[in-house]
């Protein structure tokens, strides 16, 4: 498990020890059932950035077929011997509609045995069926030294990724640094498809997301927390999902835990707090499809806090693109639409 989650499932015990734990286990069913669709156009979806535990894939799966997405690509796959093979069996209960993908281990980062032990781990769990890697966070040597994703170290670690042809997904962060250190991997790195998540860390910089997306044809984003900041220019985050329709995957940043009981679990969006009510998950869906498909001013903000937004109205290419083509060609999901 990693960090993240831990975090998120101690937060969960400690609600249950306040004496909320009956809520959270008895409210979630509920908003996996019968939940209206908001969607306004008919295009089924491809949702590329959940964190699933295998116990709750069926919420997850009931959920998001409410919302018109059929495909859930789930980051939190674990490592060969280390939770993987559950996520792999889970998602296999849904043929074609959950993707899997490994996690790399930081542990005992970054030395050239450590390099070798991921390189390995990379080369089973793509026989065990995992579509992708997920680099949960930053490399951190034993003595809390970074290490750049384009540190020279590393190449032999991206270039089995390569000969394996799977994405990678990452969050780069925010700020000058890590925009410099991901142009970098990016030149470095040029046969390896990378996943920016969270629009890159780029979506309030429109503009300057697109000139990078220009130069760096192997480099797709997904648009998971960015929608706020992509609302601050409506004009320039309209004209960026256009031009790069070919590049940017719809992510919800959902994470689905199971508690320490069979009857305890929790939904969480981003990184907030265990969702308790139908009314959160309502806005979230809601405001998203609104913003994307609609010119509809004074949209809530997905979640409680964020500004309103107005809505970009992207033509239907575009959609089709963001939506579920992208996913389709990068990761070879089929045509769910058709099921």
């Amino acid at each position: 498990m990693t960090p993240r989650r831990a975090w998120l499932a101690a937060t969960l015990l400690a609600v249950i020890l306040l004496g909320s734990a009956v809520a959270l286990a008895t409210l979630l069913e509920p908003h996996t059932r019968d939940f209206d669709r908001t969607v306004g156009l008919s295009l089924w979806k491809i949702d590329f950035h959940q964190q699933i535990d295998p116990e709750v894939m069926s919420y997850a799966v009931n959920l998001a077929a409410s919302q018109g997405i059929q495909g859930l690509v789930n980051l939190a796959g674990g490592r060969v011997g280390g939770g993987l093979e559950r996520q792999i069996e889970a998602a296999a209960r849904f043929p074609g509609r959950v993707l899997v993908f490994l996690e790399l281990d930081e542990r005992g980062c970054c030395d050239e045995a450590w390099v070798n032990r991921e390189v390995a781990q990379v080369v089973a769990g793509q026989a065990a069926g995992a579509r992708g890697v997920y680099l949960p966070r930053s490399l951190v040597t034993a003595d809390g030294t970074g290490v750049p994703l384009d540190a020279p170290l590393l190449d032999p670690l991206w270039q089995a990724i390569e000969r394996l042809a799977l994405p990678v997904a990452f969050d780069p962060g925010t700020g000058a640094g890590p925009r410099q250190r991901l142009e970098r991997l990016l030149e470095r790195q040029p046969r390896v498809r990378f996943v920016a998540l969270g629009m890159a860390g780029m979506a309030a910089i429109p503009v300057e997301l697109g000139a990078l997306l220009a130069r760096s044809p192997n480099l797709y984003v997904d648009t998971a927390g960015a929608l706020p900041a992509l609302s601050r220019d409506r004009t320039a985050a309209r004209d960026l999902l256009v031009a790069h329709a070919d590049r940017v995957l719809l992510g919800t940043d959902l994470s689905w835990l199971q508690g320490p009981r069979p009857d305890l679990r929790a939904l969480v969006i981003g990184g907030g707090t265990p969702v308790k009510a139908r009314e959160p998950l309502a806005r979230y869906f809601d405001s998203t499809w609104r913003f994307l498909d609609s010119g509809d001013p004074d949209i809530p903000g997905p979640v409680g806090g964020d500004p309103v937004m107005q809505g970009l109205a992207l033509p239907r290419e575009a959609l089709d693109r963001i939506y579920r083509g992208n996913a389709r060609a990068l990761l070879g999901f089929g045509d769910l639409g058709a099921r």
